[in-house]
């Protein structure tokens, strides 16, 4: 006649049959004889407490009942669920005191937020340490966005990593979606992110951001921001996948800090084509700028947005007329044989190593 005792093991209940006859059945496991479970991910521990108390179940009852017991307990250990790994998020600020609250409240849910400020003196600093104690604050000369990423990344205490800017926002269902592909499996080493763009309150769906996704999700052992001041795209080992939900991007907060901010990339980008040893001339800064426009107002609708895509894409029109004008200007400068105001480069050791390669 056979009886059901529940047992609890490591917090899971498990049912086993007790045979009153004694009849010993295959697989027995003999008392004095104490099984251990090989497992990764913190579960080896747990399968050697489960495994006594098999063991002390064997020596107290039979055979058959200790052996059922061992078998669901090898199979709960196998099939537990591998721990998400930890994730490191990295800002970087520069005079963000107007976005960096909701940018931060939106990645809470990050093991490490690891910011790093270029010497900002308008309270973002300030205001951080106030408001987000848990937050790691460095400060760092700002020698371009690629510079101050890789920086970060090899400081992180983490190997994945999601950068944000300080005027994008996580939204809970990009949240989730973070958390859930951490979950694994992870099958390539990067995820992108789709965004959704806004100038002064309302989204701006067209001149090309309708296609706007950027890489932000990575393994810093199979990624690398190149050696550029200005849109450095990351590289990556392998396939990136595209995740489904998008974060906000808040890209003009006002006029006056929209086009500070063109003339100040453009300026980059102009140095960086003259230390790669480009030139233009008069066709070169009027055809740029000409394509740009129509390509972002006409054939990528643009117009659509009204006055809010005639000025998107004229800030950005300027943005390509002015790089190409400082080019024809650093250009004269060396021709006069007079001095080029190029920015400071990180040229660090080891800062723009492939990890991948570095390694192989």
């Amino acid at each position: 006649m056979s009886t059901v005792e529940r047992v609890t093991l490591s917090g899971a209940a498990l049912i086993a049959c007790d045979d009153d006859e004694g009849e010993a059945g295959g697989g027995v496991v003999a008392a004095g004889a104490l099984p251990v479970v090989a497992s990764t991910g913190g579960a080896g521990v747990s399968g050697v407490v489960v495994g006594i108390v098999v063991w002390a179940h064997a020596a107290a009852s039979n055979a058959r009942t200790a052996s059922v017991l061992w078998c669901m307990v090898r199979i709960l250990e196998c099939a537990r669920p591998m721990a998400r790994p930890s994730v490191t998020v990295l800002i970087h600020t520069l005079n963000e005191i107007e976005n960096i609250e909701e940018c931060l409240r939106s990645v809470e849910w990050a093991d490490e937020i690891y910011l790093l400020d270029s010497f900002s003196n308008d309270g973002t600093i300030e205001l951080v340490r106030e408001r987000f104690p848990r937050v790691r604050i460095e400060q760092r000369e700002y020698l371009g966005a690629a510079s101050q990423k890789n920086y970060a990344i090899d400081r992180a205490a983490n190997d994945w990593i999601f950068v944000i800017d300080a005027d994008e926002r996580v939204t809970p269902p990009l949240r989730d979606e973070l958390l859930r592909t951490l979950e694994g499996p992870l099958d390539v080493w990067a995820y992108s992110v789709g965004r959704r763009n806004f100038m002064l309150g309302k989204e701006v769906k067209y001149s090309g951001l309708q296609r706007d996704r950027v890489t932000r999700l990575f393994h810093r052992g199979h990624a690398r921001y190149p050696n550029k001041r200005v849109h450095a795209d990351l590289l990556v080992d392998g396939a990136t996948v595209d995740l489904r939900a998008k974060m906000l991007h808040f890209y003009i907060r006002s006029f006056d800090h929209m086009i500070a901010k063109m003339t100040r990339y453009a300026n980059w980008g102009a140095a960086q084509m003259f230390i790669d040893g480009k030139t233009t001339g008069v066709w070169g800064i009027f055809s740029h700028a000409f394509a740009k426009f129509v390509r972002d107002y006409v054939f990528n609708l643009g117009f659509l947005d009204g006055a809010r895509g005639l000025i998107s894409v004229g800030m950005h029109v300027y943005y390509t007329f002015w790089k190409y004008a400082k080019l024809w200007e650093f250009q004269q400068l060396k021709r006069l044989g007079k001095p080029v105001p190029l920015p400071a480069l990180d040229e660090g050791e080891g800062r723009w190593e492939l990890p991948w390669v570095k390694n192989s």
